[in-house]
């Protein structure tokens, strides 16, 4: 799904979690501040922005409030397809050294790779923040951009197990 933010910026979603009869869709935390303001798809309100631990404690994790009552949420992700959800998944996991891993943002669509590093950081250009905690990826075969703008917070998986979600990168690396 693709998120248009209070200043002008496009990311991805991630997954879907809920707690108690509240529900939430996970994005980077890059894209939220965690201040409230509404965010959409398009022109459609999906929710608010609920919290970001991207400032706070240097994870690029982020969560939104579904406040939007016609908004239905599942485990359900685009794999290959750009208009429909065609995969799901069915468990989370843990990224491994020289797994072959894939991802769905709303401008690349389906890019795959390779882990290369399961722990590691980096600064980030834009706000100074060291961000902890993420998996560098290459990409693999005939991809030369496993990541643009408008990707981050997208689902990262390997078949059927939820792994991540994505936080920013291109050309043949990137960061999850």
């Amino acid at each position: 799904m693709s998120l248009q933010l209070p200043d002008g910026g496009t990311c991805s979603t991630a997954f879907t979690a809920t707690q108690g009869n509240t529900k939430f869709l996970a994005t980077a935390g890059h894209c939220l501040n965690g201040d409230g303001s509404i965010i959409r798809q398009w022109s459609n309100n999906v929710g608010t922005d609920h919290v970001s631990y991207f400032q706070s404690r240097g994870f690029d994790i982020g969560l939104i409030n579904v406040t939007n009552s016609g908004r239905k949420i599942s485990n359900y992700i685009f794999a290959n397809a750009v208009t429909y959800y065609d995969a799901k998944y069915t468990n989370s996991g843990s990224f491994l050294m020289n797994q072959y891993v894939c991802k769905a943002g709303i401008t690349t669509n389906y890019t795959c790779g390779q882990v290369q590093e399961t722990s590691t950081s980096y600064k980030d250009d834009v706000t100074g923040v060291t961000v902890k905690d993420v998996v560098k990826i290459y990409a693999t075969g005939n991809t030369t951009d496993y990541s643009k703008p408008g990707d981050s917070g997208a689902t990262t998986w390997a078949g059927e197990v939820l792994l991540g979600v994505h936080s920013g990168g291109g050309d043949t690396s990137t960061l999850s």
